[in-house]
């Protein structure tokens, strides 16, 4: 009897459909969409990151690309349905650009309870093809810098003050 129900799921057209259909939004949930259309070689590549320096954590997260780093032409950037926002990548085309980016600052790491600090600042600079960029920043006291660095370690941007949200999770 359970062999005969197997066979009939497999061979049967309308239960395999839904099947398929599932599949095929999961699969396509997990790339980053990214908005720009533009060839590998002329593309530079924002990575989401986060990392633990001395017990606290940080993350650094690509919300906006401003097309002529003007402060008024942005275009969203969000993580695909089933990627992990912390590991989302964009393309973004090479020159000027500005950024909206995002520091998450949790002093005593990640837990339940423990405070979270979400700071966002404007970052302008010039993204050169086939190169990768990540948000870098630090806190000192009541003092907090947001700056882009590339795959080398090297700062490309300016260090900008950023604005403050603080909340509690």
């Amino acid at each position: 009897m359970l062999t005969n129900c197997k066979r009939w799921l497999l061979l049967n057209p309308a239960a395999l459909f839904p099947v398929t259909v599932v599949l095929a939004l999961l699969l396509t949930g997990c790339a980053t969409p990214n908005p720009f259309d533009v060839s590998p070689g002329q593309a530079a590549t924002l990575e989401n990151t986060y990392l633990s320096k001395q017990g606290a954590y940080y993350g650094y997260f690509f919300r906006a690309v401003d097309r002529q780093a003007t402060g008024k032409d942005f275009v969203s950037l969000r993580p695909g349905l089933m990627t992990a926002e912390r590991e989302a990548v964009y393309t973004i085309p090479a020159g000027r650009r500005g950024i909206k980016i995002v520091m998450v600052y949790a002093p005593d790491g990640v837990g339940a309870f423990k405070p979270q600090f979400h700071m966002w600042g404007y970052v302008v600079f010039d993204a050169i093809g086939g190169q990768k960029y990540q948000g870098r920043g630090q806190v000192s006291g009541d003092k907090a810098l947001i700056w882009i660095e590339d795959e080398r370690g090297k700062r490309v941007s300016d260090k900008v003050v950023p604005f403050l949200n603080v909340k509690m999770i």
